[in-house]
């Protein structure tokens, strides 16, 4: 079970093999995002201490198994506020239908 914080305070969760890469993570994150935000170059990174991932190790090379929470960062860095505070600034249109579905 992965947990990623995305902006807004929002998380997404979602249940991945623990020999599916970062990278696969990272690509549902993305594909949850506003365009704005996927264009702002996303990456995973978790802390204390703070350590950005390798999209090419699988999760449980990565430490992340059996569940983890992650972080979302954009480099370069999105303004204070760019990132937006509601679902409708931070994620796709697919991603809201989702959070609409009963």
């Amino acid at each position: 079970l992965v947990r990623v914080r995305l902006p807004g305070g929002l998380v997404l969760q979602a249940a991945f093999h623990p020999q599916e890469a970062v990278g696969a993570v990272l690509a549902e994150v993305r594909g949850c995002l506003s365009p704005t935000l996927q264009s702002a170059q996303p990456y995973l990174f978790v802390t204390p201490p703070r350590r950005v991932l390798d999209v090419s190790l699988s999760l449980a090379a990565a430490g992340l198994v059996p569940a983890a929470t992650l972080l979302l960062g954009f480099d370069p860095p999105v303004r204070a506020g760019a990132a937006g505070s509601t679902p409708s600034e931070v994620l796709s249109a697919r991603a809201l239908t989702l959070l609409a579905a009963p």
